[in-house]
């Protein structure tokens, strides 16, 4: 069979999936774009306003102030939240037994089970300023000073709301690592204690330079979910106090369920999916393994 037939068999195989995927996902982003330009509640027949959606975002210093928070919690979610999986599995790739393993493997990512919305009202709970487990923890242990309300106050709500991931090890984080370190060659380690490498440098030089595409996996995804966020602040906060735990993920849910300003939310969702993808491609421009090169060479 010739080349040329195998491409065409190839590209017939995947049309199906690609049809889906432009119907799925293009076909309304083109929508929205479409949308944007309406002042529309939802009811009524839309009025055309051109790109004053947009001009009224971006001269908000509400959604400017989202923005910002947004970079915190990103570059927040990038340090111990990020790299906590990475222990974790090292830690459990690390024992001998093949039952250990898949006991404490499958003890991580139980707690996948419970919905995410029991998990942050569980620290409502937790952060309560009169009964709360914090406020009453600091003051059996004679700290009442540093009791307060934790998600009221500007100088910490922002910080309360990130600690909710406590203790950060993602299940799906948990599970990719996991599978990249198992796929690391057993060669690459015998020669490596050959030559006296010790553990740190093990972890440096070969986990991580062959965990990189994971960690490339997981920092699109992150973007996604932490830009698109609004669960957490629409439970907990509201975007209060003054703006400061305000997301552009709430402030989208805020215009459109709250003010049915549907036209004004598809231009906040376009401007947010526009900061997704030139994230995603920085990351994929930055975080690509020599292996990668040499495998698309």
């Amino acid at each position: 069979m010739s080349e040329r037939k195998v491409d065409l068999r190839c590209y017939a195989l995947i049309a199906p999936a690609v049809l889906a995927l432009a119907l799925w996902y293009y076909v309304p982003v083109i929508q929205s774009f479409g949308l944007s330009l309406f002042d529309w509640d939802g009811l009524t027949s839309g009025k055309f306003v051109g790109l004053s959606n947009y001009a009224e975002v971006f001269t908000d210093p509400v959604f400017w102030r989202s923005l910002g928070n947004m970079a915190i919690v990103l570059a927040f979610s990038l340090t111990v939240p990020f790299f906590a999986p990475f222990v974790a599995a090292e830690l459990i790739c690390g024992l001998r037994s093949p039952r250990l393993r898949s006991f404490f493997r499958t003890a991580m990512v139980l707690p996948v089970v419970v919905p995410s919305v029991v998990w942050i009202l569980m620290w409502r709970n937790i952060y309560d300023p009169t009964n709360g487990a914090l406020n009453r923890f600091l003051r059996a242990v004679g700290e009442q000073g540093l009791a307060r309300n934790w998600l009221s106050e500007p100088s910490t709500a922002l910080g309360a709301l990130l600690f909710i991931g406590f203790p950060f090890v993602s299940n799906t984080a948990l599970l990719v690592f996991s599978a990249g370190l198992e796929d690391i060659p057993q060669d690459i380690y015998d020669a490596a204690s050959i030559d006296g490498f010790p553990l740190w440098r093990r972890i440096v030089n070969i986990d991580l330079h062959f965990c990189l595409p994971q960690f490339r996996l997981l920092v699109v995804t992150s973007f996604a979910g932490i830009i698109a966020n609004y669960t957490s602040v629409l439970l907990l906060t509201q975007g209060r106090p003054l703006n400061r735990t305000m997301l552009p993920g709430y402030y989208l849910y805020r215009a459109s369920a709250s003010e049915q300003r549907f036209g004004l939310a598809a231009a906040v969702g376009l401007i947010v999916i526009a900061v997704i993808l030139a994230l995603t491609f920085a990351s994929q421009r930055f975080l690509r393994s020599s292996l990668e090169y040499e495998a698309g060479r």
